[in-house]
């Protein structure tokens, strides 16, 4: 089965934690077990919390979530977790909030993290990432370039 872009390896460590959670081997994460979990951990979290979390993953008010359902549901959350490192650093480097990174916007980032880049090749980073050629990075070319690197 398909889930989304994790590896093989993530999907192995995932199915570890499953079988961890699942204390009473029936190849089901109950509430109780979440929560037994959560509690392990030192989060104070209820019963009803577990609950409605089991009822949005499972899509039902069941009480339990298949290995199935638990590697889907971190999949999509893993995405949605880089959708958001991703939005966070575009509009790190957005600093007139205009949806757009400019040349010297893109040059004042990378010299706050440290990158002394010639003018050169500030260029040759526009023209690769710029798909739409109006000389500067939205959103979506921001996502392309940093998806394919």
């Amino acid at each position: 089965m398909e889930y989304g872009s994790m590896s093989e390896q993530e999907i192995k460590e995932l199915k570890l934690v499953f079988e961890v959670l699942d204390r009473n081997r029936d190849g089901k994460i109950s509430v109780s077990e979440i929560q037994t979990m959560m509690d392990e951990l030192g989060y104070d979290v209820s019963e009803d919390d577990c609950a409605k979390f089991v009822e949005k993953v499972h899509h039902s008010a069941e009480g339990s979530i298949s290995e199935k359902e638990f590697l889907a549901w971190m999949a999509k959350y893993r995405e949605k977790s880089s959708d958001s490192v991703l939005m966070d650093a575009f509009q790190a480097f957005d600093k007139d909030k205009n949806g757009y990174i400019s040349r010297d916007e893109l040059k004042q980032g990378l010299e706050l993290m440290g990158e002394h880049i010639t003018d050169e090749m500030l260029d040759s980073m526009i023209e690769e990432a710029d798909a739409d050629h109006d000389g500067r990075i939205n959103y979506e070319e921001f996502v392309h370039v940093m998806n394919s690197s």
